[in-house]
């Protein structure tokens, strides 16, 4: 049987923090689109290479695109993660597996950078000094890279 443009692959439903509760269709040719262009976007793919943890559950659309339709894309191995790893031991997880791509909702990024602040304040000067200096380079390397992703694209 073929697969029509339009026809549902999953539904998924939305929280209802705009209005109300509601299913969303998502179309086989959408889900593709969007797997094929995010990496597209993405630097440095690996076919057959990249590691992905999945923690978030899959209704969460994020987490439903990254750990099943990206990663069938370009070949990704899945970690899944025990439903309490958010609570408990995501940075064990982190550490073990160490995933080429990780998706997270903004509150875990905060408290990544939280533990990080933590950490730096335990550290002497010049490691504090050592550290900025590594978070510049990175932010100036990411910086070209997207003016230059930019440009190819307006080209």
């Amino acid at each position: 049987m073929d697969i029509l443009p339009n026809q549902c692959c999953s539904i998924v439903y939305t929280s209802g923090t705009s209005g109300f509760q509601k299913g969303a269709m998502l179309s086989h040719d959408n889900l593709i689109w969007d797997a094929t262009e995010s990496v597209k976007s993405l630097v440095n793919l690996h076919r057959g290479n990249e590691t992905i943890i999945s923690y978030l559950p899959l209704s969460h659309l994020a987490a439903f695109m990254l750990d099943l339709f990206i990663a069938t894309h370009v070949a990704g191995t899945v970690y899944f993660a025990e439903i309490t790893a958010l609570k408990a031991n995501l940075l064990q997880y982190l550490q073990e597996v160490e995933p080429t791509m990780f998706t997270a909702v903004p509150r875990v990024y905060e408290k990544i950078e939280q533990k990080v602040k933590e950490n730096l304040e335990q550290l002497n000067f010049f490691k504090r000094k050592l550290f900025s200096w590594a978070q510049n380079v990175i932010l100036e390397e990411l910086l070209m890279r997207l003016n230059s992703d930019e440009k190819q694209s307006s080209s």
